[in-house]
């Protein structure tokens, strides 16, 4: 009977004449210029006809970064890079965020701004777009608001009329203290004043009024909270009812010092 061949025969020796690379970090790195890499971020687009993620071409020099591809949802579709701009329409079809009670919609936050990617294929709406960066999206109860955090502070929009209304009034602290002394100049009229009784009363009338109309304007406001000293917001959560909001703070060690690469 003829031997069978096993997995662990020699493998054999290279043919006369080939020749040998040097060994060097390019060519070790080579590997994923042959193959590619595993995509990765794989995901499905609203409507489902197609399948987005990050890859890297068989081909490509291994120093390329992973960059967007998609693929129709189809037997024997070939992949097709995706430049920015189709990105920035189709980015916030494939980003995660929080889907209303009936499931029909989904709030995402793309690049900053604030979306409602619609789940059946419609286009996606986008809410928000300003300089400032909008995050962690969340819906009422109802769906018909769209709670959010920029700069530190709760948010909420009304997608119905597009009011935007500001939940809360976080500011680094501490608090400014209060003008209590009088300036110099001040001081030297108030005696002046003192000399003339009717002079006064009206000063006093009017400082009176303008104290009592601030006070009414503050009150109709935000209510000011201010943070102690190296206190920073790290998280804002609003209430599906929209009236009372979460906060989650944090502060630095005593004696912490910063990593810096």
């Amino acid at each position: 009977m003829a031997p069978r061949a096993t997995a662990q025969e020699a493998s054999p020796a290279p043919s006369a004449g080939v020749a040998v690379p040097p060994l060097s970090v390019a060519w070790i790195m080579r590997g994923p210029e042959l193959v590619g890499r595993p995509p990765q971020e794989v995901r499905w687009s609203a409507d489902g006809r197609w399948i987005h993620f990050r890859w890297v071409a068989p081909g490509t020099s291994w120093r390329e970064p992973l960059r967007p591809w998609r693929v129709r949802a189809e037997p024997g579709a070939r992949p097709e890079p995706l430049t920015d701009q189709p990105l920035d329409s189709l980015g916030p079809t494939f980003a995660e965020g929080p889907r209303t009670l009936d499931g029909h919609r989904r709030a995402v936050a793309w690049r900053g701004d604030l979306w409602v990617v619609p789940l059946g294929g419609a286009a996606p709406r986008r809410l928000v777009q300003s300089p400032a960066e909008e995050s962690d999206p969340a819906w009422s109860a109802d769906g018909r608001t769209v709670f959010f955090t920029r700069e530190g502070n709760a948010w909420a929009l009304d997608l119905d009329g597009g009011a935007l209304h500001q939940l809360t009034d976080f500011r680094p602290g501490p608090a400014p203290a209060a003008d209590s002394a009088p300036a110099p100049q001040r001081a030297a009229l108030a005696r002046a004043e003192r000399e003339l009784l009717g002079a006064v009363r009206d000063r006093r009338w009017q400082d009176s009024v303008a104290k009592a109309e601030t006070e009414a304007r503050r009150a109709r406001g935000l209510a000011t909270t201010w943070l102690d000293p190296g206190e920073r917001v790290a998280a804002l959560r609003v209430a599906p009812d929209g009236r009372s909001v979460l906060v989650l703070t944090t502060r630095k060690a005593a004696g912490q010092r910063e990593t810096r690469v």
